[in-house]
């Protein structure tokens, strides 16, 4: 359930900074992105009803090249997404998996590497 958490998590880390805006499947995450202007990073699960995160992350890449994406997985392995030729950045849910996503953001849209 991303979508409930990530909000709140980002707002605790980076206060209003960036506008989160949350879909409920795949097929409603791109419509966002299709009507919704300025959007530069979306945040998605692998496993999502209706159109997975691999799918979304390809029409994504073909559509909007110019949009960051960051999957998120906790069965999924990096060598997964990679065997499927998307250029998504990969995170393991899991211990470290917040402090990941709060890195893999500054990076994406800060141009601040990890620390």
């Amino acid at each position: 359930m991303l979508r409930m958490i990530i909000p709140s998590c980002l707002k605790g880390v980076f206060g209003g900074k960036y506008q989160v805006i949350c879909a409920a499947d795949g097929f409603g995450a791109l419509e966002i992105v299709k009507n919704e202007k300025g959007i530069r990073l979306v945040i998605t699960d692998c496993d999502m009803p209706k159109m997975n995160g691999l799918d979304l992350d390809a029409n994504i890449e073909k559509y909007y090249p110019d949009i960051k994406v960051i999957m998120m997985s906790g069965m999924h392995h990096e060598e997964d997404i990679a065997n499927r030729g998307l250029h998504c950045y990969f995170i393991l849910k899991g211990i470290d998996g917040d402090r990941k996503l709060c890195d893999a953001i500054r990076e994406l849209l800060e141009n601040t590497p990890a620390v």
